[in-house]
């Protein structure tokens, strides 16, 4: 971005966050918002443990619950060869791993991190909204940022954020990270021009709601073929 000035036009805008872990353990902690450190606790007197885990089966729990999440958010899911492909080439060969949470022996919430030299990302998550009161996403959050820690990673990326995704931007700004803003440019070769980025198409917007409303069976065979559009 830094080869356009601020006059020119901006496709794309999102917020990131980068949490330091090159302090002691105590004072991350200390650092996270009043609610998100009282969650955290919560979760974890309330009997959810954690797993870190590499295997396929870790990948497919958390396909299942993507599954569920997506279709909350009116969204088909990706395709599971997506997360097979995830698996093979970059979780199985050391470059990432899948924290789940489980109640009673049930998972019900996962994310999927990645990591590369001393840099660990954040890349997807997932969760049952009926066990939303049990706060297992902050207890995964936290007991991640703690295993990539100890095992001498320097920072977390908690990757994009929409501008106007206000309860995702506020769950992210509870770890109290350094929030940036990544800016994305698109330049037409031939109308030698950037372009800008057109709004949501109330097509697009009345999908979402039908989806919302659809078997989640059906969904996938939806989101294995049009992924690229939806993702």
């Amino acid at each position: 971005s830094r080869y356009f000035n601020q006059y020119q036009a901006v496709y794309e805008k999102y917020f990131t966050h980068d949490i330091e872990l090159n302090k002691p353990e105590e004072k991350i902690f200390s650092c996270l918002s009043d609610s998100n450190r009282r969650n955290i606790r919560k979760a974890a007197r309330e009997g959810v443990t954690i797993k870190i885990e590499a295997d396929r089966d870790s990948i497919s729990k958390f396909y299942r619950l993507n599954c569920i999440t997506r279709k909350k958010h009116g969204l088909p899911p990706q395709p599971m060869v997506f997360f097979n492909n995830l698996y093979e080439l970059i979780i199985a060969n050391g470059y990432g791993c899948i924290v789940t949470a489980y109640y009673s022996g049930k998972p019900i919430a996962a994310s999927v991190y990645l990591h590369f030299g001393k840099k660990a990302i954040y890349k997807y998550g997932a969760s049952l909204m009926e066990h939303q009161d049990l706060r297992a996403n902050n207890l995964v959050m936290w007991e991640a940022i703690k295993w990539y820690k100890h095992q001498g990673y320097e920072t977390m990326n908690l990757g994009r954020t929409e501008l106007n995704n206000e309860g995702l931007l506020r769950y992210k700004r509870a770890w109290k990270g350094k929030e940036n803003i990544i800016c994305y440019y698109r330049y037409d070769l031939e109308a030698k021009a950037l372009i800008s980025k057109r709004s949501k198409s109330l097509f697009f917007l009345s999908l979402s709601k039908v989806f919302s409303h659809t078997p989640i069976s059906l969904l996938r065979i939806i989101g294995g073929i049009f992924y690229k559009h939806f993702a």
